[in-house]
């Protein structure tokens, strides 16, 4: 059966409405309203994660927090047109008092300036964040040696998922693009991470990179915690290698001599340091004799 002219017309302008023309509008399963926060949570923590969507795509979008800027701040993740959806963490900026209440407005924006807004309220719990339960035996401290390859694997953890969303727990890795994260479902809502090495490891430049595993739509205590998204913070600690040459850290590059030197005096001092500074070597000095006709008059101490 044909569809009448007033039907073709009401597709039409839905069409319209929501595609080319259409304004940004909130993940419907996203919104920040009447969330549940433990007091517990600490400062520069993320408390939530926003999404919302574009009908023409016009990518990236920004989010904007537009009231109380002091509690929490918007964070606007990278997003483009191959993206389904563009996101922003909600980073709490200051000490929650448990029972209160609050209240702010955000707003994201896309391209061409169409723009949606949405009010957001969170109430402080007197209660404490069960990271051990969404994060079940979760290492804190990862060792991995700074000769080691790429797409090394440096360890696991699991993240349990909310039984109540209808999506799986999805892991990220944050904090250095020299690590990544492999996941797998474990079950239905739960997820496995495996930690990857993705670059080459310097133990003199860094010894410790501090990671940061999210969770999304992480297992929570619905009565007094209903945020959708959880971290853990993770250690990578780099094991020297014995592969950097000593450096000198005094070396004058001249030294003028004085015409009254007589055999035994000193002419000058230098000094040099193992590269490798986890377990650094002894040091041992000797003069280069190739091709230089003046190394038999100087005599160098082979320790100091």
């Amino acid at each position: 059966m044909g569809l009448k002219m007033w039907q073709w017309l009401f597709l039409v302008s839905f069409w319209w409405s929501q595609g080319v023309d259409g304004a940004p509008f909130f993940d419907p399963t996203a919104l920040l309203r009447n969330v549940l926060v433990p007091a517990d949570a600490a400062v520069g923590t993320i408390i939530y994660r926003l999404r919302a969507s574009d009908p023409a795509y016009d990518y990236p979008m920004t989010f904007d927090i537009q009231d109380d800027a002091t509690t929490v701040s918007v964070d606007t993740l990278n997003c483009s047109r191959f993206n389904s959806v563009c996101q922003a963490n909600v980073v709490l900026q200051r000490r929650l008092e448990a029972g209160r209440f609050y209240d702010f407005k955000v707003t994201v924006k896309n391209v061409r300036g169409g723009r949606a807004s949405m009010d957001c309220s969170f109430r402080a719990t007197n209660a404490t964040t069960p990271i051990g339960e969404i994060f079940p035996g979760a290492p804190t401290l990862l060792m991995v040696s700074e000769s080691a390859r790429r797409h090394t694997e440096l360890g696991s953890l699991v993240a349990r998922g909310n039984p109540n969303r209808e999506k799986a727990v999805l892991l990220e890795l944050w904090g250095s693009p020299l690590f990544s994260l492999r996941q797998r479902l474990i079950s239905e809502k739960d997820a496995e991470g495996t930690v990857l090495l993705l670059g080459k490891l310097d133990y003199e430049t860094k010894t410790v990179h501090h990671l940061t595993i999210l969770a999304n739509d992480p297992w929570t205590e619905a009565e007094t915690d209903s945020r959708n998204i959880a971290a853990w913070p993770l250690l990578v600690a780099v094991l020297d290698e014995q592969d950097t040459p000593p450096v000198f850290t005094k070396a004058p590059p001249t030294t003028a001599l004085d015409p009254d030197l007589q055999p035994g005096d000193v002419v000058l001092s230098v000094k040099a340091e193992d590269g490798d500074r986890g377990k650094p070597r002894d040091i041992r000095y000797g003069l280069v004799s190739e091709g230089n006709p003046f190394t038999p008059f100087f005599d160098l101490s082979e320790e100091t």
